[in-house]
């Protein structure tokens, strides 16, 4: 970004959302500098002629002067592809010192990408007449493949199956063929039920009285099958199994060959194709060990994350409850077992962390999680397109775990998180209940000026547990003047902005909202949702605008929204709804016009659209 100022200075204004958090990224003339390209050698001094070949000998030598630092010590990372075979890990020890940053930083806006991508090459024709090719990649697994840059499609099934009715084990189906198919214990089903988008593994297949009859993989289909509402329907489409590639575009990996299979588009030549397999879940890893020992003054600045995979769903499927967390029955729990995915990028037990200009892209998993004790972090103009599941995720949902809603130790608190000016399209690819920005449990984190398009379910959630734990430490949370438009496109019951949970002293206010497809309502405080105040909204060709329908939504304050649609339900408890306008259009009303233009991204973070 252009005039940025240096990380040790902090702003007044920002003091105020984030109290010891730096503001931008800036290397001044008097840091530490180090310097890493692809094409340089570890055994170098790091200087800008002679630098290293790794991020890894960087974080090395900056683990021996950051001890009592002076100003911030920058790790300026040269143009070129970092392929990692195991996540960059960050601990204690290679934090800043004394206010000051440790900085990975793209030199002068070069493009640098942090890859956990395997390149495939030696395809060959495999099936002339179907025109499928085929690489040996051996032990290799992954469950996405890019080609050219763009993600491939796992072969599957245009619909669900024939005549299919549900079982205790699985499913009977009058597609007797598919008993005759190869590795059957690879291929998976997968569901779509009103907010949820599950999958199962399959055991066996068997001709039983002219049907075939479908087991289901264990614990997998136990999982499923008893993890709440919404109950398991009947399956959506099959995936991932070479008979079903008849698409251009589409692939499949026969783990037990080690053959991957794939069938070019048309403007494709497999013998210079650029094709990437992501083989790595997780790329940064930033971990404190305790509230003693947290992860604090580090900094990220113009990088891309790409090309990670998520191996869970091959191993057990995929039973998510809501926002594509994990859902699991265990014995003895109060409450289901409930988890995060993996993400590319992960932090817990961290302080004063800023992640600012950074590119999220080509995922297989979510794309940034924040977890336990992370406070003072700024995520700040980024872009977070092409992921499999979430594109932010901030806090657990595990309610089993005190730490999670209402730890004893107050460094355990997530707090002070600033999600802004970021742009979040096209995420939830794979794993369609996926969230744009996603928040648990929080206190004082400010969800602004992002813009989220083209999102398959809720674009901000924040809250988590129906309001079952109130009180939490849950609170004075602020989503303010985003941009949302073309959500809920896949599933159903969610909302554009959707809320859990009392927060008191929370706002929703000067978002703009603009054509979201399935109902629930686009402000949408379910269950346990209280003590927001709602105001100074637009929401325009909508299904609802508003959804309190649950008694336990309660104490809500609803003024001076603006939406050219009249239905709205409210059946919660005390809630206030006064001064609500309807408006044809947005340009009829002076109000809402300014609330449309200041909404999204602000002016200085707009080229993100193009990127």
């Amino acid at each position: 970004m252009k005039g940025k100022l240096s990380s040790s200075i902090l702003l007044p204004i920002l003091l105020i959302v984030l109290p010891g958090c730096s503001s931008s990224f800036q290397s001044g003339d008097s840091a530490r500098v180090f310097y890493v390209s692809v094409d340089g050698n570890d055994n170098n001094k790091g200087t800008l002629s002679k630098p290293f070949k790794t991020i890894e000998k960087a974080q090395e030598k900056v683990r021996k002067v950051n001890g009592d630092m002076k100003s911030d010590v920058i790790v300026y990372l040269r143009q070129g592809t970092y392929t990692l075979t195991k996540p960059l890990e960050f601990g204690a020890k290679d934090s800043g010192t004394n206010g000051h940053s440790v900085i990975y930083k793209a030199y002068q806006n070069e493009k640098v990408t942090i890859s956990g991508g395997k390149p495939v090459t030696g395809w060959s024709l495999h099936d002339p007449a179907a025109n499928i090719y085929k690489a040996h990649v051996g032990d290799l697994k992954s469950r996405q493949l890019f080609v050219n840059g763009k993600r491939a499609k796992r072969a599957s099934s245009d619909s669900g199956l024939p005549d299919v009715a549900k079982l205790s084990d699985g499913f009977s189906t009058s597609a007797v063929k598919l008993a005759e198919w190869k590795n059957i214990k690879n291929m998976e089903l997968v569901f779509l039920d009103v907010w949820t988008n599950s999958r199962g593994l399959i055991e066996s297949i068997e001709t039983v009285d002219g049907k075939a009859k479908i087991k289901m993989q264990q614990p997998g289909w136990s999982h499923l099958t008893n993890k709440g509402l919404p109950q398991l329907g009947l399956p959506w489409y099959l995936e991932n199994a070479y008979e079903l590639i008849n698409e251009d575009g589409e692939w499949y990996l026969d783990q037990s060959s080690g053959d991957l299979y794939y069938k070019p588009l048309a403007n494709e030549n497999m013998t210079k194709a650029d094709t990437i397999v992501p083989v790595v879940e997780t790329l940064v890893s930033l971990k404190g060990t305790s509230a003693d020992e947290i992860v604090h003054h580090i900094g990220f600045d113009g990088l891309t994350f790409a090309y990670t995979t998520w191996y869970q769903p091959s191993l057990i499927g995929h039973s998510d409850a809501q926002a594509n967390v994990t859902k699991e029955k265990v014995e003895g729990l109060k409450y289901h077992k409930e988890m995060l995915i993996e993400a590319s990028f992960e932090a817990q037990m961290v302080q004063n962390i800023i992640i600012e200009d950074c590119r999220f892209e080509k995922l297989g998993g979510a794309g940034l999680n924040l977890t336990e004790g992370s406070q003072n972090v700024r995520i700040k103009g980024n872009v977070f397109t092409d992921i499999s599941g979430s594109g932010i995720q901030v806090g657990e949902p595990d309610r089993n775990n005190r730490d999670n809603y209402n730890p004893e130790d107050p460094r355990k608190i997530i707090k002070n998180i600033e999600v802004s000016n970021n742009y979040i399209r096209s995420i939830g690819i794979d794993y369609r209940s996926s969230i744009g920005i996603y928040g648990t449990y929080t206190q004082n984190m400010v969800i602004r000026n992002n813009e989220l398009i083209d999102l398959p379910y809720s674009a901000i959630s924040l809250g988590w547990g129906w309001g079952s734990l109130d009180p939490t430490y849950s609170k004075e949370n602020k989503i303010e003047n985003n941009y949302i438009h073309d959500v809920m496109k896949k599933l159903y019951d969610g909302g554009s902005i959707y809320t859990q949970g009392a927060q008191p002293d929370s706002t929703i206010k000067g978002n703009y909202i603009d054509k979201q497809v399935h109902k629930g309502g686009s402000i949408y405080p379910d269950e346990g949702s209280a003590y927001f105040t709602i105001s100074d909204n637009v929401i325009m060709n909508v299904p609802s605008w508003l959804q309190i329908w649950a008694k336990s939504t309660h104490d809500n304050k609803v003024t001076n929204n603006y939406s050219n649609s009249k239905n709205l339900t409210n059946t919660g408890t005390n809630n206030i709804l006064d001064k609500n306008q309807f408006i044809a259009s947005v340009e009829e009303n002076e109000n809402a016009m300014k609330i449309k233009n200041q909404a999204g991204l602000e002016f200085t973070y707009q080229h993100l659209r193009m990127k």
